[in-house]
């Protein structure tokens, strides 16, 4: 069985794992192969969550961004925050002195349903004030997925 950090650290590979046509056997002998051992049942529950993933990307990426998705958009997962939404995405920054750009992943969670342009302006004002000191600017973010948490009410 696999816990805490093990798990954690295997469960990144298994977007790769799935992009290169893993089988959920294949993955569990190389998670053995690594050392450890993964449950069926808890490996086909991770599976099942970043093949939701992916789907949930696609129909992101339609979204026009001034409209509130609809639960069609969204992937249910339990969150371990308790929060109703979580909004993932690459975050792209400048630094104003210098032009350098660079992307990064992003997450943000929120009790509130909002347009991707309203999630956007809530990250940026929340990068604006702790970066200040930085001089870092927002230059987008490319949305890649919103979660619900499931049990919560839309």
């Amino acid at each position: 069985m696999v816990v805490g950090p093990a798990r954690a650290i295997f469960r990144t590979a298994i977007p790769d794992f799935l992009r290169r046509g893993f089988s959920v056997n294949a993955m569990i002998r190389e998670a053995r192969a690594w050392g450890v051992s993964y449950r069926r049942t808890e490996m086909l529950g991770d599976v099942r969550e970043f093949q939701g993933y992916f789907v949930n990307e696609s129909r992101v990426r339609t979204l026009d961004r001034d409209v509130i998705p609809s639960s069609w958009y969204m992937q249910e997962t339990d969150l371990r925050r308790i929060r109703r939404y979580r909004v993932h995405g690459n975050i792209t920054y400048r630094n104003p002195l210098t032009g350098e750009e660079w992307t990064k992943p992003m997450s943000l969670y929120d009790d509130t349903l909002k347009t991707l342009n309203e999630w956007e302006e809530d990250y940026k004002d929340d990068v604006k004030e702790r970066m200040e000191f930085y001089e870092i600017e927002v230059v987008g973010i490319d949305f890649r997925a919103i979660q619900h948490n499931r049990g919560f009410e839309y």
